[in-house]
């Protein structure tokens, strides 16, 4: 049942379900009770926080992913390019009918990572020159 953003509850039709209930959360408390504690380090915190600013954004790998798969033109880049176009359309047509915020981009990051990978580091296809090899070169006068 839910009075309020802060305050909600549960409400069983069932008496049984109300002891499965618990039951389950006595499980969930004990195996999360066997988890070891970790103390935390504030300057450990701090300096992730610091390197991810170094992090390229969202729009940055996707423009490095354009660029190099225009530039280098490599073998089989439809996939990551359809993978990265479908993200993209989802994240603008979703933005559309809800506020946008940055972390809402993060499930499709890896997709513009894909892209940009391919591009700068997929096999290009062999130039005609390189094709015919050494032998059909025309020789020197």
């Amino acid at each position: 049942m839910w009075t309020s953003p802060t305050e909600h509850g549960f409400v069983f039709r069932y008496p049984a379900d109300r002891v499965q209930a618990a039951a389950l959360d006595r499980q969930v408390n004990h195996l999360l009770g066997r988890l070891p504690e970790r103390a935390r380090r504030a300057w450990l915190v701090e300096r992730i926080d610091d390197l991810s600013r170094l992090y390229p954004r969202p729009f940055m790998w996707l423009l490095l992913g354009l660029v190099a798969a225009l530039w280098r033109r490599p073998r089989h880049i439809v996939v990551p390019a359809v993978l990265a176009a479908s993200a993209l359309l989802v994240m603008l047509s979703t933005s559309l009918a809800v506020y946008a915020t940055a972390e809402y981009s993060v499930p499709f990051v890896p997709a513009f990572v894909l892209l940009a990978t391919a591009g700068l580091f997929g096999r290009r296809p062999p130039n005609a020159r390189e094709a015919r090899g050494p032998s059909s070169l025309p020789p020197r006068a």
